[in-house]
């Protein structure tokens, strides 16, 4: 499943659109009621919003990264999903391709779980 938002128009100086934007991210989020093999969540506060009110994380220990730039994190016990992998991938961070990179890296190592 994957959950985004549009991006058609500039926000980038709208603070109050982007809180808009990361509480509805939030509320999303926090009622799916199916465990995923990964979480990649990408951009700078509504990403951090996500994974600590969204998922209920308290917790996360840093695995490494997965591109330069961009960690890989393992969901406290306290998280909805603990142990849960989770890259949080900064909005200011990589190419244009690197999503794309980093969603089949992940494709292709949860092929095994």
């Amino acid at each position: 499943m994957i959950v985004y938002t549009s991006r058609s128009q500039d926000l980038a100086g709208d603070l109050d659109a982007g809180a808009q934007i990361g509480s509805a991210c939030v509320e999303v989020v926090s009622q799916l009621s199916v465990r995923p093999r990964y979480v990649l969540v990408k951009g700078g506060n509504t990403a951090i919003s996500i994974v600590r009110d969204g998922l209920g994380t308290q917790q996360a220990l840093a695995l490494g990264q997965i591109l330069p730039g961009v960690p890989v994190w393992q969901l406290g016990k306290e998280s909805c999903w603990p142990d849960a992998p989770c890259v949080v991938f900064p909005g200011n961070v990589g190419q244009e391709d690197s999503l794309a990179e980093a969603i089949k890296i992940l494709r292709e190592a949860s092929d095994g779980i």
